[in-house]
């Protein structure tokens, strides 16, 4: 990188910190305005670059959730299929140049992009325009360049979406744990996710989706407190402004909706005749801060508390499962959370507070341990546990350390694991993620193909099992790009 460069990038980095200073105070109509300039000639550039390019959605919306300085701009790009993984290398080195060119030409905001080839994209659109959460992403797209491109599904959402309840979830926690520790009282992402998870609820029982007042008349009738429901509603009428209070009362009253679910959760064609298979892994390390954590907590209403790793590369990133019991009242729930809150600062990573992230980055960027607050009852919804780190049901009961209280198992349908091998086409091309990611949809890949082939759930083992059956691997498993052929020829549908 030569001098003019680097004093480019270093202009370009002051202009879009001083734009974020200042974009509380100019009009919004201008910072929308300024958005909107930036992404036409981001595309311009991709376009001219990439012509195989055949069409680009926004998935953002321009609406009243929409905060220039803050929010992110995402869209996805349509690539024409290419012959054979090679050349999708080639266009992809391409492309990532193209790329870069227009980020760093677009000094206002962060855009994030999602190229994902035809064949590909035509996957991902018709699967999750099945589930409820994703059908809703997909209906907001807005085709901003060429042909819109449409798919073969139903009319509306049929299945829940698990990883769109967990990480709605666990966003509404990072929400949260904002407010706790570092006083960020943005209470709109935690009413935007509830009224995903909520939305989920009605259209899986009622098989329709409803009106906001056949929400709350929904909710009532399933015994949701009275109280929280109209605090809830009344939310942008009070320009989200919310008493602590009410962040226990959203944790409480959202596991209350998920042992709803998850007594009511009946997949057809159940068929639970399947083997989970793991080798023997060596034991999760102990944690000081954990350990310390655990130690200084009052857990007079604590079931249990558990910690899992992430199952596949065992990088130093961690759920801790912090479990109350299934039929607990709401002051001894609220008294045991406001504990919980009081001794979060304990939690450190890298002598730092606690590095509270969306679920998209975590274990990114290691070390990082996120509790997560569970009844024991929404534990049972193994649908929704087990998109914490992608197969975590099965992680849960056969990787995971108790640090205290009662022996705990989640039963897991066989169904739930399927469908969470489907959602792989959720993903967009594996080269434009991080390593990590591209490595964990590698594994997933390998433990959906053995599955099909032998019934059984290989965990933390797959890959040696799956040399056994399908042969060795004759590349270097640390070559992404020989790794990233193997996957193309091997592992997915055509």
């Amino acid at each position: 990188m030569n001098l003019i460069t680097k004093i480019y990038l270093f202009l370009i980095n002051i202009i879009k910190i001083i734009f974020i200073k200042i974009s509380p105070i100019i009009p919004r109509w201008l910072g929308i305005f300024l958005y909107k300039i930036s992404l036409k000639l981001c595309i311009k550039i991709l376009i001219f670059k990439i012509p195989e390019i055949k069409s680009i959605y926004l998935k953002t919306k321009f609406d009243s959730w929409f905060k220039p300085g803050s929010s992110d701009l995402d869209i996805i790009i349509v690539i024409q299929d290419q012959k054979g993984p090679h050349k999708e290398i080639k266009l992809f080195s391409r492309y990532l140049k193209a790329r870069k060119l227009a980020t760093t030409l677009f000094p206002f905001i962060d855009m994030y992009v999602f190229p994902l080839f035809m064949n590909d994209f035509k996957k991902w659109k018709a699967i999750n325009q099945e589930n409820i959460y994703h059908d809703d992403l997909i209906k907001d797209m807005k085709l901003i360049y060429g042909k819109d491109i449409p798919v073969q599904a139903p009319e509306k959402p049929t299945k829940l979406s698990g990883f769109g309840l967990r990480f709605s979830y666990e966003s509404i926690l990072v929400s949260v744990y904002n407010y706790i520790l570092h006083d960020k009282k943005n209470i709109r992402p935690i009413y935007k996710n509830s009224l995903i998870i909520i939305r989920s609820f009605f259209i899986h029982c009622n098989k329709q989706d409803g009106s906001l007042d056949d929400y709350k008349n929904f909710l009532l009738k399933q015994g949701i407190d009275e109280e929280f429901i109209n605090q809830f509603f009344a939310l942008p009428k009070n320009n989200f402004r919310v008493k602590k209070e009410f962040l226990i009362q959203t944790i409480f009253n959202l596991n209350k909706i998920f042992e709803i679910i998850g007594k009511d959760y009946k997949p057809e064609n159940i068929n639970d005749d399947f083997e989970i298979v793991s080798s023997p892994k060596s034991e999760i390390k102990n944690i000081p801060e954990i350990n310390e954590f655990v130690d200084k907590l009052e857990k007079r209403n604590i079931k249990s508390i558990y910690i899992t790793q992430e199952a596949f590369e065992n990088i130093d990133s961690y759920f801790l499962y912090l479990i109350t019991p299934e039929k607990i009242k709401y002051e001894e729930f609220k008294n045991q959370i406001e504990e919980i809150f009081s001794k979060l600062e304990i939690l450190k990573t890298n002598k730092e507070k606690i590095k509270i992230r969306e679920r998209k980055t975590m274990y990114i960027f290691p070390p990082d341990i996120f509790p997560v607050i569970f009844t024991a009852g929404a534990l049972k919804f193994s649908l929704m546990i087990n998109y914490g780190f992608l197969f975590e049901a099965p992680n849960f009961n056969l990787n995971s350390k108790k640090l205290f209280g009662d022996d705990l198992k989640i039963i897991i349908k066989k169904i739930d694991l399927e469908n969470s091998s489907k959602s792989v086409w959720y993903v967009n091309i594996p080269l434009s993620v991080n390593e990590y990611s591209e490595k964990i949809l590698f594994y997933r890949a390998v433990i959906d193909k053995l599955f099909k082939k032998t019934n059984k759930f290989y965990l933390n083992n797959s890959l040696e099992e799956y040399q056994k059956i399908f042969g060795k691997l004759e590349f270097n498993f640390n070559d992404r790009e020989k790794r990233y052929i193997y996957f193309r020829k091997n592992l997915i549908s055509k």
